[in-house]
């Protein structure tokens, strides 16, 4: 998180001052941020004055438990290596309690905002936009506008470092003393030391004093909108419709049957994740507005019967839209909203297929492996990609398999053709289950004894189908008859299959079941695939397909697991209903990955007991290892691990936690005496979390008992011990604690005393788990509970960790609560 000037840099950054550590790291892409502030060398000091929580970039200081590592283009000693012709630097990551960050660039732009006509303003924020996401799709962009009655010190908190050119050194002393006098952490100077290229000169005002745009503004202005993931269209139209706003902005957004339509919808993110988003985006550009963000389920939803509204905000597409509203409102004896047009492509884009749309986004997650190579942001929970990942078959025994599933009509044999054209051997269980019906067997005489013998076909003497599905289907009772006999069977003859292939040397099977998950056989297969298509599609397919009625295709459609229940489960999904060669695009990306995942083993022997550095699998591994846990056991239940912490709606609570947890123990190896026990307790502390319910912390111990239940090895002793370490940490600091105990409780808390920014990025992730809570609901309790800790005289129970931690861990509660106290005030 950097503050100050943001211009094009042709060579890397280079740091003023520089004597090593974290910031290393930092590095830049070829031509890749525009200078969009002024040359007068006050935009830095002049910026900050006027805005909270600035221009952030690229890092995290100070990584005490990651080591240094240095970025492409940064030497140790601090001079920049040349950067070879054409090749692109990419963003780091940084390490540790927040998990690796998105890269979020503020731009403060200079200039009196009074002297420029909204359609000026309107074209330079869209140029500002369509350059950073042309360089850089992945970057978070944000433009600050300007914001009534906000002072300095609200969220000043996160930023690490000033970014800035030489010619401007004196401003950014002044902004140092600046800080410095209001108690405030002291920043890093940043050197950029490349020109503005003459093309991005005009995206600049001249004038060192902004202001707000006096034309046009109102007092309540609305806007609606899906809003599922931010893009550069969606920042535009915020930033014009706060433009246009004094005091509160109304945004509607999409909910319900207005949903039913959208392409992917089963990929769009959950209603309080696209609140929650809109939120943080719109108080970090332009706080000092109240923004009232609401649900609705019709096209006009408060629009129509808020009698304070004045303006609404609409885009050149919906502009229509904006019409049908004041209609309405005159037909309710509503004053007439003035209606402000937003233009989200540019003259010079001209064709609006170009454009950047959540829909484009929602198509990036399809066919990549559990969030792997997708920018943070666009998946709803907390995955990880295939950090961690470790194969559930034995290698050398069974092949790496591929769970293939998705509903009736979904297409699944086209993509099983595919997987088959790239190698992969293909396990039909629908075949897998005529064969199980066949008559002399097992399952035909258990069938046949429950559902009697006009289940016979009395030419051939075997199962007749379509007469036992006559029986079953709509009754859930008969139905569970079934499967309780047939499912079980199939699962024998899968397992016969899958070691035959094992044996005969097959690398790759795809086992193709439409009840993969309702059967339970997920536990069978390395990794799930879901195929989707919008339920109209598959209707239409399955009544040409089976010449059924549109109610008959509806009702077989409804009687299985939904497109969500499925996508829960998903570590790759494909969606089919745009023709083959899209779909086969799919495939091809998502194959590329499987030879390495397959590759991933849980390693063993290896000693520490879990700290002493390497991966979470080798660290379970270590810790299993010193528990005697059996290998296979050991495998399965790290996966259930993994699947947990990487599920939807965790942002906080991931593996990223558990990561910076042991990064924090492994500093005090040398004092922890059940390395072992610790591990334990790290991994199972908070595999089940769910913000709605309050027992969080007695369901994760109680899963650990089931688990030392399961393996069979762990003395009782140690299993109540490990247990009350969890229970604990529901309270920290209800009861005094020694030894390992205090140890494992304030690696849990050390994330309150990372660097000003990561610890944000901590409070945002939390705020996000929380979505489900109004936001001044939210404000209250997050207020209530940090204004506790913040009086503990310490927070940490080791007397050497407290020493270390407790001083930023203050600070970052400190400034947290003033943050928190700011926006009560607002909201209240």
């Amino acid at each position: 998180r950097c503050l100050g000037k943001i211009r094009p840099a042709e060579r890397p950054l280079r740091r003023a001052g520089h004597r090593g550590g974290g910031l290393e790291r930092l590095t830049s892409c070829r031509s890749w941020l525009p200078r969009a502030t002024s040359h007068d060398g006050t935009s830095v000091a002049g910026a900050l004055a006027r805005r909270p929580r600035l221009v952030r970039l690229l890092h995290d200081i100070g990584e005490r438990h990651s080591g240094h590592h240095h970025a492409p283009g940064v030497r140790g000693g601090g001079a920049p290596e040349a950067v070879p012709q054409g090749r692109e630097l990419r963003f780091p990551q940084a390490r540790g309690g927040g998990g690796s960050h998105k890269v979020t660039a503020y731009v403060a732009m200079e200039g009196d905002w009074s002297t420029q006509a909204r359609g000026s303003i309107q074209k330079r924020l869209l140029s500002i936009y369509d350059t950073l996401h042309n360089h850089h799709p992945t970057l978070d962009s944000r433009v600050l506008l300007p914001s009534p009655g906000m002072c300095i010190a609200r969220n000043v908190r996160e930023i690490d470092a000033v970014l800035s050119a030489p010619a401007e050194s004196e401003a950014v002393d002044a902004l140092l003393r600046q800080r410095s006098s209001q108690g405030l952490h002291q920043l890093e100077n940043l050197h950029v030391d490349a020109p503005c290229p003459d093309s991005l000169r005009e995206l600049c005002w001249d004038e060192s004093v902004c202001v707000r745009v006096p034309e046009g503004v109102f007092d309540n202005v609305v806007l609606g909108g899906t809003f599922d993931r931010i893009h550069a269209g969606h920042k535009l139209l915020l930033a014009m419709s706060c433009l246009s706003t004094r005091q509160r902005l109304l945004i509607g957004v999409s909910d319900g049957p207005l949903l039913e339509e959208k392409t992917l919808k089963e990929a769009l993110s959950s209603l309080e994740g696209r609140k929650e988003r809109l939120r943080n985006y719109l108080e970090s550009t332009c706080p000092g507005i109240k923004y009232e963000i609401v649900p609705i389920v019709d096209p006009f939803g408060p629009s129509i019967v808020d009698k304070d509204l004045q303006c609404i905000v609409v885009s050149k597409e919906t502009e229509k839209g904006g019409a049908s509203v004041n209609k309405r409102r005159i037909a309710a004896g509503l004053s007439e909203l003035k209606i402000q047009v937003v233009d989200l492509v540019g003259p010079e884009d001209g064709d609006e297929s170009t454009k950047v749309s959540s829909t484009l986004l929602r198509k990036q997650v399809l066919g990549r492996f559990c969030g792997e190579g997708i920018p943070t942001g666009l998946l709803e929970g907390g995955q990880e990609g295939s950090r961690g990942w470790v194969r559930l078959t034995r290698k050398g025994d069974m092949p790496y398999v591929v769970g293939l599933t998705g509903g009736i009509a979904a297409g699944k044999s086209t993509i099983s053709e595919m997987l088959a054209a790239h190698g992969a051997a293909v396990l039909d269980c629908d075949k897998l289950g005529h064969k199980a019906y066949v008559k002399g067997g097992e399952t035909f005489a258990k069938l046949v004894s429950a559902f009697g013998n006009e289940i016979i076909d009395a030419t051939s003497g075997e199962i007749d189908r379509k007469a036992l599905g006559g029986v079953v289907f709509g009754n859930a009772a008969r139905m569970k008859d079934l499967t309780d006999i047939v499912w079980p069977a199939i699962r024998s003859l899968a397992g016969e299959e899958l070691a035959r292939m094992g044996r005969e040397g097959v690398s790759v099977c795809v086992m193709e079941a439409a009840v993969l998950l309702e059967a339970g056989w997920d536990d069978m297969v390395d990794e799930i695939w879901v195929v989707v298509v919008p339920e109209n599609v598959a209707k239409e397919r399955l009544m040409e397909r089976n010449k059924l009625s549109e109610e008959d295709a509806l009702k077989r459609i409804r009687s299985q697991l939904t497109n969500d229940q499925r996508l829960a489960k998903a570590h790759i999904v494909l969606g089919n209903q745009w023709g083959r060669e899209e779909s086969k695009k799919q495939v091809d990306q998502a194959w590329a990955g499987i030879m390495g995942r397959s590759n991933c083993i849980m390693p063993t022997g290896i000693a520490g007991g879990g700290l002493g550095g390497g991966g979470l699998a080798e660290r379970w591994s270590s810790a299993c290892d010193a528990l005697k846990v059996p290998s296979s056991k050991c495998v399965a239940w790290y996966r259930r691990l993994w699947a947990s912490y990487t599920g939807k709606g965790r942002f906080y609570h991931t593996l990223s936690h558990l990561r910076h947890m042991l990064s924090v123990l492994d500093g005090q190896q040398k004092r922890v005496q059940r390395p072992e026990l610790v591990c334990m307790a790290v991994f199972f502390h908070d595999v089940i979390y769910v913000p709605t319910r309050g027992d969080n912390e007695e369901q994760s111990a109680a899963l650990f008992r089931d688990f030392s239940a399961d393996v069979g090895c762990i003395s009782k002793d140690d299993v109540e011990t490990v247990a009350a370490w969890i229970l604990h940490t529901a309270e920290h600091h209800k009861e005094t604690a020694e030894g390992d105990r205090a140890l494992f409780l304030d690696s849990d808390l050390a994330v309150l005393a990372l660097s000003p920014s990561r610890y944000a990025t901590y409070a945002e992730k939390i705020r996000r788990e929380y979505a489900h809570k109004p936001n001044l609901e939210y404000l209250e309790g997050r207020f209530a509970v940090l204004s506790r800790m913040a009086q503990l005289p310490t927070l940490y129970h080791d007397p050497e960790l407290a020493r270390e931690m407790q001083p930023r861990a203050k600070a970052n509660l400190d400034g947290e609560l003033k943050a928190l106290a700011a926006l009560r005030a607002l909201y209240q």
